[in-house]
C-alpha cells in the first residue's frame, strides 16, 4: 500500500512496502451485537459508553463497553430530539453528544443519558450567507465551547464559537490549498488539529485549529476514520492502519476479520491500543488485539 503526504511547501512519497513485508496485526471479535436498519456512525464518550447512530430509523443508541444495549432515543420528525437523515454522532468531549441532523439543518445536542439540551440551526435566516450550512453531515467540538460543523452540500468547515455563533469557515472551493470536495468526517487530536475524511478525494486532510491547512494523505478505498491518543487510524476496504500523528510516522496494520463483510462497514471507533469498535449497517463489533 502506498500512502502519499502532500505538504505545503514539498511533496513527500512514502512507501509502505515495508508494511507489507510484516505481519498484519490481528484482532478477533469479542462481541457482537445489534439489529439496526442503516447504522452509519459510532462514537465513545470515554467513560465506558458507546453510541451509535441508525439513519434509517432516526435513532441513537446507547450501549456498554461490552456492547449491552442501555438505551435507545429518536424518531424521524422535526421536533427536537426527533431527526431527518441523520449523519453522525460525536460523543469525545466526554459531556454532550451532538448529532448532526442533515435534513433538518441543524446540531442538536444531548446529553449523555440521551436527554435532549439545546439545537443549533446552521441554515438559520439570521446567519450570514457565507456560514450557512444546509447539510449539516458532521460536528466536533474543538473545545470547551467551540463546535467544527462540516457542510455537506457546500463543502466547507464553520466554527460556531460557543457552539452558537458562526465566527470563520475554511475548505471552501476558494481556498488556496485545502479545499473540500465530499467532506464526511472530522476528528481531532490533543492539540486540536482536525483531519477531514474526503470521500470523494479519497484522502483525509489536516489543519490546525485555526483552519491552516497542514497535509493530505491520501490511501486506497477509505471507508471511516478515527482517533485515539493522537493515533489516526484509517479504515479501508484492505484494513485499518494506525498513523502517529506527532511522529508522522505509521505505527500498525490491522487487518480485518474474515467474517466482518467489509461491503456493510460504515465506521469505527478506537477506545484502547488493544480494543476498537467496528460498524456495519446492522450491527455492531468489539474487537480485541489476538
Amino acid at each position: 500500500m502506498k500512502i502519499i503526504i502532500v505538504f505545503l511547501l514539498q511533496l513527500i512519497l512514502i512507501n509502505l512496502s515495508y508494511c507489507d513485508d510484516k505481519q498484519d496485526t490481528n484482532y478477533v471479535i469479542y462481541k457482537s451485537s445489534g439489529n439496526f436498519n442503516n447504522a452509519v456512525s459510532v462514537t465513545d464518550d470515554g467513560k465506558g459508553f458507546i453510541y451509535i447512530l441508525d439513519t434509517d430509523n432516526s435513532e441513537i443508541v446507547k450501549y456498554s463497553a461490552e456492547l449491552k444495549e442501555i438505551k435507545r432515543a429518536g424518531k424521524k420528525g422535526w421536533k427536537n430530539g426527533d431527526f431527518f437523515s441523520p449523519a453522525h454522532i460525536d460523543a469525545s468531549n466526554g459531556t454532550n453528544i451532538f448529532v448532526s441532523d442533515k435534513l433538518n439543518s441543524r446540531i442538536q445536542t444531548f446529553d449523555l443519558n440521551l436527554g435532549f439540551i439545546s439545537s443549533l440551526l446552521t441554515d438559520s435566516e439570521i446567519i450570514e450567507d457565507k456560514f450557512k450550512i444546509r447539510k449539516p453531515v458532521c460536528a466536533v467540538p474543538v473545545n470547551s465551547i467551540d463546535l467544527f460543523v462540516l457542510d455537506g452540500d457546500n463543502p466547507k468547515v464553520v466554527l460556531f464559537s460557543g457552539s452558537l455563533t458562526p465566527v470563520s469557515y475554511f475548505g471552501s472551493y476558494q481556498s488556496v490549498s485545502g479545499a473540500l470536495s465530499n467532506p464526511v468526517k472530522i476528528v481531532r487530536d490533543s492539540k486540536n488539529n482536525v483531519y477531514i475524511f474526503d470521500r470523494q478525494k479519497n484522502s483525509v486532510l489536516r489543519y490546525d485549529n485555526f483552519g491552516t491547512f497542514i497535509s493530505e494523505l491520501t490511501s486506497d478505498d477509505i471507508i471511516s476514520i478515527a482517533i485515539y491518543s493522537d493515533l489516526l487510524y484509517v479504515m479501508s476496504k484492505s484494513g485499518i492502519i494506525s498513523y502517529d500523528v506527532n511522529k508522522n510516522s505509521y505505527q500498525e496494520k490491522i487487518a480485518l476479520p474474515r467474517s466482518i463483510k467489509i461491503k456493510n462497514l460504515t465506521d469505527l471507533a478506537v477506545t484502547g491500543y488493544n480494543k476498537l469498535y467496528l460498524l456495519e449497517k446492522d450491527k455492531i463489533h468489539l474487537l480485541i488485539k489476538n
